[in-house]
């Protein structure tokens, strides 16, 4: 606005565009952050009024209007199943940006109806879609297979099999599980709360929480009075990723903390939920302020993750060292299945080195190099 104006160019959304363009270099990685901020400044400017439905790049606004029927009928009723079936908002809106993205490519290639897509044109359209990373492009192609089968199910492509012609762009990454050291736990549980602020004895409340009950960060934040039962001791939640009830005891070291936030610390609100922001109009918090409490408890943590959910794998790890059963492990992290839970085990020292078997009995050399393999 600011260029604008000291031009004297008036509003105008060609060299707005141009503008930034020109600073886009000097943004660095926030390149994409600033460009949404211009998208809702020229909406503003255009019709008055803060829109909130469209935030990408205005260029390649993904308006199901904007697409033929042939397409745009069968892609609206793909998402609405998604939407029948479940997912969540944020997952829908990543099948409509990928789906959009491939038909409006179709389209400009000259298809008018889905079964004349073959392995050929999947392969251009992987040749011509610009990702800034593999990972990326493995995102959209996830999406895009989907949408394939689904269409095959409706009977509006031929083969089944032709979603596998959308290459896999990166193989799934295997990391080292990361927990919190036994040092940092003691320094956890050596904190003081008599000696906390109001903010901080909430900051300590959802770390306790999540060391001693596995829940995600985006769960402790919305936690309800009427989740906690106190006779019980136990704190009941649906998870915000899965949609699966799920009821944990409540340790009674994090019980006193949490009763000490509620009796002498939390601001006096009618908001439902337990924790909340400590400054007017008191909603509530976001879930970065489990990362932050974490990391201000712990500011000495040598680890480039500095991310929450190592409460939660040194709470599911903390099972594993207490000989508990893997379907014990998963059903307290409300999994689904047992799979996940599986990159844990490495992490058992004692019991994995009862595992390996002698050299002698398999019959491999003691010899190495490169003439002996």
């Amino acid at each position: 606005y600011i260029f604008l104006d000291m031009h004297h160019l008036g509003i105008n959304e060609v060299i707005l565009w141009k503008w930034f363009e020109q600073v886009k270099p000097l943004l660095g990685t926030n390149w994409k952050q600033a460009r949404r901020t211009l998208c809702q400044f020229w909406i503003f400017l255009s019709i008055g009024e803060i829109y909130t439905g469209f935030t990408g790049d205005p260029a390649t606004a993904d308006t199901l209007e904007s697409l033929p029927d042939w397409c745009s009928v069968p892609l609206r009723q793909y998402l609405e199943l998604l939407k029948r079936e479940g997912w969540k908002k944020s997952t829908i809106a990543m099948h409509h940006s990928s789906n959009f993205r491939f038909c409006r490519f179709l389209c400009a290639i000259g298809i008018n109806r889905f079964s004349d897509i073959t392995p050929q044109v999947l392969h251009k359209f992987n040749e011509q879609d610009m990702h800034k990373t593999a990972e990326g492009k493995a995102a959209y192609n996830c999406r895009i297979r989907n949408f394939l089968l689904y269409l095959y199910d409706e009977k509006l492509v031929v083969s089944p099999f032709l979603y596998k012609a959308l290459s896999v762009q990166s193989a799934p990454r295997e990391r080292i599980v990361e927990i919190l050291t036994q040092d940092e736990i003691r320094s956890l549980w050596s904190v003081n709360i008599q000696t906390l602020s109001p903010k901080a004895l909430r900051d300590y409340a959802t770390v306790c929480i999540g060391l001693t009950m596995g829940f995600r960060a985006s769960d402790i934040v919305s936690i309800r009075f009427q989740d906690i039962n106190w006779k019980k001791r136990s704190i009941t939640i649906i998870q915000q990723k899965t949609g699966k009830l799920l009821e944990m005891p409540m340790p009674v070291r994090t019980g006193n903390v949490l009763f000490r936030y509620l009796s002498s610390a939390r601001p006096v609100s009618s908001s439902p939920y337990v924790f909340i922001l400590h400054e007017a109009p008191y909603n509530e918090l976001e879930r970065n302020v489990c990362r932050a409490a974490l990391i201000r408890f712990l500011p000495d943590r040598k680890s480039e993750n500095k991310g929450f959910h190592v409460t939660r794998r040194t709470f599911a790890t903390g099972l594993l060292m207490g000989n508990a059963k893997v379907e014990l492990i998963s059903d307290s992290l409300g999994h689904s299945t047992d799979s996940t839970v599986h990159k844990y085990l490495s992490l058992d020292d004692e019991r994995m080195r009862l595992c390996p078997l002698s050299l002698e009995e398999t019959g491999i050399s003691w010899k190495g190099g490169a003439f002996h393999a």
